[in-house]
């Protein structure tokens, strides 16, 4: 049994506010605001300051800056280099080469089998046809050419 109500409900997507501005609107003012503080953490709207020039680095200062970023570059990358070139790297290296070389090689003579096989088998299924038809002399092409000849 369908129950009705005296009043058709209210849509809110009708009113043009979604349902949350609306719980919010008829819930939410009866909490207390905040209470304003004493700060502000934009600057909008006030008049702007005049633009501070950017702080005087001394020459050597700036070179010192400069050159210790430098170095700690050129640094990393000597180290990076010189752990790259280490005999336990190379050895793995070594050791991953060979060993991708050695499966390459395997997987190819694998291959090369499979395909042996499979044109062996070919073979001896071509060779093994002529066979069937010289039993059968009515489909022996080699005495269909004859006639075709002789005609």
């Amino acid at each position: 049994m369908i129950r009705r109500l005296s009043t058709p409900p209210r849509r809110w997507f009708a009113t043009g506010r979604s349902r949350r501005s609306r719980h919010c609107a008829t819930r939410c003012r009866a909490w207390p605001r905040p209470a304003a503080t004493g700060y502000v953490i934009t600057n909008l709207g006030e008049p702007e300051d005049e633009p501070q020039p950017p702080p005087h680095i001394d020459t050597a200062l700036f070179a010192d800056l400069v050159l210790r970023e430098t170095v700690v570059k050129a640094a990393s990358l000597a180290h990076g280099v010189r752990r790259a070139l280490d005999a336990e790297s190379r050895n793995r290296i070594r050791f991953e080469m060979r060993r991708e070389i050695r499966r390459a090689r395997k997987q190819r003579r694998a291959d090369t089998r499979q395909a042996r096989r499979e044109w062996e088998a070919r073979q001896r299924a071509g060779l093994d046809e002529p066979a069937l038809d010289a039993a059968n002399p009515a489909k022996d092409p080699a005495k269909d050419t004859a006639k075709d000849t002789a005609a």
